[in-house]
C-alpha cells in the first residue's frame, strides 16, 4: 500500500523496426522531401496563398481538407472552420 506516488514507468515495446517499416519509411521520405530547395518555398506559401484566396472569396465558413491553415483564415475572417 506504500507504493510510490508518480514515479516513472518503463514500458516495453515489442514492435521490430521491419513491422514498423512502412509507416517509418514514408515519413522519412516525406521528411526528406520537405528539406528540398525547391520544395520548402512550395511548402511555405501555402498558407499565404490559401489566406488570400479565402480573403477574395469571403467565404461564410471554410470546410478544409487539412485544417491548420484554414484557422488561420478562418480567425482572420471570423468564420467557422467545419
Amino acid at each position: 500500500m506504500d507504493e510510490p506516488i508518480n514515479q516513472p514507468q518503463k514500458v516495453k515495446v515489442n514492435q521490430s523496426p521491419e513491422r514498423l517499416g512502412k509507416a517509418l519509411g514514408f515519413f522519412k521520405a516525406v521528411s526528406e522531401i520537405m528539406l528540398e530547395p525547391d520544395i520548402a518555398p512550395k511548402i511555405d506559401a501555402i498558407p499565404s496563398a490559401l489566406l488570400a484566396a479565402h480573403v477574395a472569396y469571403k467565404p461564410d465558413l471554410t470546410i478544409p481538407s487539412h485544417c491548420m491553415p484554414a484557422i488561420s483564415c478562418a480567425e482572420y475572417l471570423h468564420i467557422p472552420v467545419v
